[in-house]
């Protein structure tokens, strides 16, 4: 059976001035590899931003979650040190600080909590988080997270403690690039004694296994390429076309040297059922979405299968530092309504500009679904009549609308005036993130003549001025936030909002709804029109919405985290180190993450979850692909020989045969 702990538990006075009680080992380790933290000042920015893909801030769950974690622990606990290991910026012209080398990044505030920083790829470069396709992008991550890092935060720690450490500590907190981290270091494994892999809870946040579906569903599901099978195959047999669909665009994918997905997959799966750790899910939908899912409950050699006994459902608090009016907020909140006025003016007509304003905040990444709002605001007019949409834009530049430039941009690109690569170079030397994604969203824009005059970008570098931003917002009262991600693991942004008095609806695929059911309206975030009917619904009924939402996000607290955390911590692990060193090769070696055994079995993984959900057919993974299949062919000309042929031609040559059915 599934735990799943109380989120909103009270904890008394005694818990809190006692604190919770000391770890086996008295020193915590969170692993958050991926996240970089700035320092202001020749210390630990607090709270931190997460530096987007060309250095625009991003208030990113994942470092979100990671500081308020470490932050948890450090107030609410007795354990002796918290250490935060996270990754090195090294590319001038980013933040203050951000080329500060390794030595220098070490600071211990209060004795309590310390941020340690490394380079986590042999030519120090920045990782980016969603984009893994560029130079220095996961796979050189993966090929250089060995011993030598670990060992530089050790060797570190011990210079300013004087203590030696011979393994990376009692790590209570994690993701699982930070699991690979240390599983890839053989010294972390030996211990000594009856002590054997120190992480005995692991705080798991991943979107492998649905990032890796995505990306083949996305391949598999054109259209244009779903005809050339068709063509190509001779064929009628709907489950024969998908099964050549499918195949071949996971062989893309697995073999484009551009991804490691093979290895990503099997070292998530060992992650998952490795009897030695507790592992720890912010929400239910985690578990079958991202864990009980393709490809990990595919049989595997050498890997258990998943125990739902081991999966623990805690969920995150939210940061009530940030998103409340305090004299610490004061100054973010003047300096956020001044820009965010100054913009507002600027792009909205003074008849629109009492209306409402839907607030739409994230990561310029597909998955968060902007492109899915701005299509419900064209296609809807009653919920144009009613709201001005507003976007959040990652970049370094307050003065700029980004999204009107990109606009510019895009109108020259469709007029040949401009190609698009120099489009895109434009955009990135302003230093926005994801230039491609601001592309296409200033496209969908530029097509929707109704749209003008009813959307504006703003872009707050300070990640403080964020939250004041919603504070100032959330006074005004004519504010409507929303989680429109088509996938989310959770969602820290309806907590924050709504602590903010800014409350919204939240698409259904996001984790955090399992909380919201019943007092949020819920959306398909791929159907524009419930995008929409969801936002006038909340603003129609507001009233109705907004003090059950309120009230849900003040529970959302951060000492409850800790102790639920610590609860499970403090059971330990349940095997010995001479049953660690008898489990098979998968728990008890270290992971050679790219070695071509190790490749190899995570792709006939992959291949066998593949054989699994075709069989499965309209019901499995690949389930659109088997409807489109089917609509094609239900056409009585499903491959018109004029339109096969300009297909073959761009795509396979002019040689490609051309067969109608």
């Amino acid at each position: 059976m599934i735990k799943q702990f109380n989120p909103n538990m009270m904890l008394n006075k005694q818990h809190k001035s006692v604190g919770f009680g000391k770890l086996d080992n008295s020193q915590v380790e969170i692993f958050n590899v991926q996240g970089g933290f700035p320092v202001k000042d020749g210390k630990p920015d607090n709270p931190i931003a997460y530096q987007g893909e060309l250095g625009g801030s991003c208030w990113g769950g994942q470092l979100t979650y990671t500081n308020s974690a470490a932050g948890a622990l450090k107030e609410f606990t007795d354990t002796d040190k918290i250490f935060v290991a996270g990754q090195q910026f090294n590319i001038p012209g980013r933040v203050a600080g951000a080329t500060q080398p390794f030595a220098n990044s070490y600071e211990l505030a209060n004795n309590k909590v310390a941020y340690v920083r490394g380079p986590l790829t042999s030519e120090n470069k920045y990782i980016d988080k969603e984009d893994v396709s560029k130079d220095g992008g996961k796979n050189e991550f993966y090929k250089n997270l060995t011993q030598k890092y670990i060992g530089q935060i050790q060797d570190t720690i011990q210079k300013n403690t004087g203590e030696k450490n011979t393994y990376a500590g009692n790590v209570i907190g994690g993701y699982i690039d930070g699991y690979i981290a240390i599983r890839h270091n053989d010294e972390v494994l030996k211990g000594k004694g009856e002590e054997i892999m120190p992480h005995n809870v692991w705080i798991l946040h991943s979107a492998g296994g649905p990032k890796f579906k995505n990306m083949l569903l996305k391949r598999a599901e054109n259209e244009s390429n779903l005809v050339h099978f068709i063509a190509q195959s001779q064929s009628g047999n709907v489950k024969d076309i998908v099964k050549q669909v499918v195949n071949h665009y996971s062989d893309e994918l697995l073999n484009d040297h551009k991804y490691e997905f093979a290895s990503r997959m099997r070292a998530e799966k060992i992650a998952f059922t490795d009897p030695t750790t507790k592992v720890v899910v912010n929400s239910p939908f985690e578990i079958t979405e991202q864990i009980n899912a393709y490809p990990y409950t595919t049989k595997t050699e050498g890997v258990n299968d998943i125990d739902p006994n081991n999966i623990n459902v805690i969920t995150p608090g939210v940061d009530k530092k940030r998103f409340l009016r305090s004299s610490d907020t004061e100054g973010h909140i003047k300096n956020a309504m001044d820009s965010f006025s100054t913009r507002y003016q600027a792009d909205i007509p003074k008849d629109r500009q009492g209306l409402h304003k839907v607030l739409t905040v994230g990561r310029l990444d597909e998955k968060k679904n902007y492109h899915g709002i701005i299509k419900a605001f064209a296609k809807s007019k009653g919920l144009r009549d009613r709201a001005n949409l507003v976007l959040v834009i990652n970049g370094e530049d307050r003065g700029v609308n980004y999204l009107q430039e990109a606009q510019r941009l895009d109108k020259q690109v469709q007029s040949g005036s401009l190609g698009k690569e120099s489009a895109k170079k434009q955009l990135e030397a302003k230093k926005i993130a994801n230039s491609d994604y601001l592309m296409e969203l200033a496209n969908i824009v530029n097509r929707h003549d109704q749209l003008k005059g009813a959307i504006t970008s703003i872009s707050l570098p300070d990640a403080n001025e964020f939250g004041g931003l919603h504070i100032g917002l959330g006074e005004e009262g004519k504010t409507i936030g929303g989680l429109n991600s088509t996938q989310e693991p959770y969602g820290l942004v309806p907590a924050e909002q709504n602590l903010a008095r800014i409350p919204g609806p939240v698409a259904n695929t996001a984790g955090v709804y399992a909380e919201l059911t019943g007092i949020a309206p819920g959306f398909d975030p791929n159907d524009p029109s419930d995008i929409a009917n969801a936002y006038i619904e909340m603003i129609n009924n507001k009233d109705k919405y907004a003090k059950p939402l309120k009230d849900w996000a003040e529970g959302k607290t951060w000492e409850s985290w800790c102790k639920n955390v610590l609860d499970l911590a403090q059971k330990g692990t349940d095997i010995t180190y001479n049953e660690f060193n008898a489990l098979p090769a998968a728990y008890s070696k270290p992971i050679n993450y790219t070695s071509k055994e190790f490749v190899d079995k995570g792709k006939k993984m992959i291949n066998d979850a593949n054989k699994v959900e075709l069989e499965k057919g309209k019901d499995g993974v690949f389930k659109n692909v088997f409807v489109n299949v089917e609509k094609l062919l239900s056409k009585k000309s499903t491959v018109d020989a004029k339109a096969y042929s300009n297909i073959a031609h761009s795509h396979h040559g002019a040689d490609a045969p051309i067969i109608a059915h």
